[in-house]
């Protein structure tokens, strides 16, 4: 999902101009989030579902157009509703309210999603806890070892969505709770515990809660690693992944040994890819 952004979303659509399967529409109206005619959308989702769509609050329709409201990510099986990335942020779709915006998975959500589901096939996992979960994409993943499944986010549309796309996949046992980090949890532990925090090194302090990571991007990260003593059972394992922001000099070793320093487990921390000011 990650590869089309907006420097290749026009050469996309270009590639599907002269497409006009059910499949192509699809990917046009949900995925690369360009309007359609309405008369070529009544052919693949009917007349019926084009107007209870509409009413429902993901489709839009003006005269003879059709907009989706929020798009639809294929994440391996599952679909995952998000923010649009290449339109302007619909507030009012699905009636979901709230001004901040969830963004949809993206290739550092896929990355946490594939390396937490190589190690965890046997029995680990009955008890998982989703910090930050956005969409839900890491809580929906492990839906089929998990015993208890709960998601955390501090976005009330983020909540919402997570709901959503819990039904949207036949996920019956998906508990999703609003408030910040561990507070909504206090006092369980758990086999697993992932996060996708927001880890954008940003100096604002207005930003979208999925975005801002502070001024080195561990801001959140550092909170939920101070709680992994409390919260993780004994054997038990947690993932995440972060950007960090290093000063002149400094080491991520130098960063990462005070995240860890109270931790009594033991951790590994993996630089998948280095980055210079220019590039972010």
């Amino acid at each position: 999902p990650d590869d089309i952004g907006a420097l290749n979303h026009t050469p996309a659509l270009e590639r599907l101009h002269d497409d006009h399967s059910a499949a192509a529409m699809l990917i046009k109206l949900f995925f690369l989030e360009a309007a359609q005619p309405y008369r070529r959308a009544t052919k693949v989702l009917a007349r019926s579902g084009c107007e209870a769509l509409c009413r429902a609050g993901l489709l839009q329709r003006r005269g003879s157009v059709l907009t989706a409201r929020l798009r639809i990510d294929p994440v391996g099986e599952q679909y995952l509703l998000g923010d649009r990335r290449f339109r302007r942020f619909d507030g009012a779709a699905l009636r979901l309210g709230g001004r901040d915006p969830v963004y949809p998975p993206s290739s550092d959500s896929l990355m946490l999603r594939d390396v937490v589901a190589a190690p965890l096939a046997g029995p680990l996992g009955a008890q998982v806890l989703d910090l930050c979960t956005g969409s839900g994409v890491q809580a929906l993943q492990q839906a089929a070892v998990a015993q208890s499944l709960i998601a955390v986010d501090i976005n009330p549309r983020a909540v919402a969505l997570a709901r959503y796309n819990a039904q949207l996949n036949g996920v019956d046992h998906l508990d999703v709770r609003l408030g910040d980090g561990y507070a909504p949890v206090r006092g369980a532990q758990f086999d697993l515990i992932i996060a996708n925090p927001p880890f954008v090194a940003s100096p604002y302090v207005q930003a979208p809660s999925y975005h801002a990571g502070g001024a080195r991007g561990d801001r959140v990260l550092r909170r939920i690693i101070a709680g992994l003593d409390r919260h993780l059972r004994p054997g038990g394992r947690a993932f995440a992944i972060s950007h960090v922001t290093l000063r002149a000099g400094e080491t991520l070793a130098d960063v990462a040994a005070g995240w860890f320093r109270s931790f009594a487990g033991r951790a590994l921390v993996v630089i998948v890819e280095v980055g210079s000011p220019v590039d972010l």
